[in-house]
């Protein structure tokens, strides 16, 4: 970019002769013009370099943008542990009604032949006021529910619970499906503690079809 401004600065003789001196003796001058310059350039860095940053001040004003951010998470946090919290509760509850299912579910000895039309109607008279008994020949997740006063969806976990961790229990469904098409329509999930005499009935069968 052409210099094509020109700033005038007056001075006395003895400024300007001062001047020429020190000009001659610096080399890297290459005169008035150049002299001026480079001081205003140096003056312009001297200011820049005199700005103290406040690394105090700084940290303070990052901490005041970050203070919403901080609550936030704080909340998730808190809203975090109480579902860990409530998870926890909801297993121990599941084994603790699967502790007492596993007292209650009936003992099989024989290899289970159910009628549904029969199960259902079974399942049906069962009220609150049922005995053991009754329910036993249900054994299934709605008639423990009733039984016990418990959710059927509480049953339904304790009993799958008992399934998975137990090999003794064993679920059996009890299905009906559509007139000569395969549809099925219902379904009863039951379950059964497998008694060694049951083994020794299925063993006796398996050998007895060979």
């Amino acid at each position: 970019m052409a210099r094509d401004e020109v700033i005038r600065v007056r001075v006395t003789a003895d400024e300007k002769e001062e001047m020429r001196e020190h000009i001659e003796n610096e080399l890297h001058y290459s005169g008035f013009s150049d002299y001026f310059r480079t001081g205003l350039y140096e003056d312009k860095n001297d200011e820049t370099d005199d700005v103290e940053i406040d690394v105090e001040e700084i940290a303070e004003a990052v901490a005041d943008e970050l203070e919403p951010l901080k609550r936030e998470m704080e909340t998730l946090n808190e809203k975090l542990d109480m579902v860990m919290e409530s998870v926890q509760e909801s297993e121990d509850e599941v084994v603790e009604l699967a502790t007492e299912l596993r007292e209650l579910i009936p003992v099989i000895d024989e290899p289970p032949i159910f009628d549904y039309d029969d199960v259902l109607e079974l399942r049906n008279k069962v009220t609150p006021e049922s005995d053991l008994e009754t329910v036993q020949k249900v054994s299934d997740a709605h008639s423990w529910s009733i039984y016990l006063d418990e959710p059927v969806q509480a049953c339904e976990r304790a009993l799958t619970y008992l399934e998975k961790y137990y090999p003794s229990v064993v679920g059996v469904t009890t299905e009906r499906r559509g007139d000569g098409v395969g549809i099925l329509k219902d379904s009863i999930d039951r379950y059964f503690i497998l008694s060694e005499k049951f083994h020794d009935t299925v063993h006796q069968a398996k050998l007895e079809d060979m």
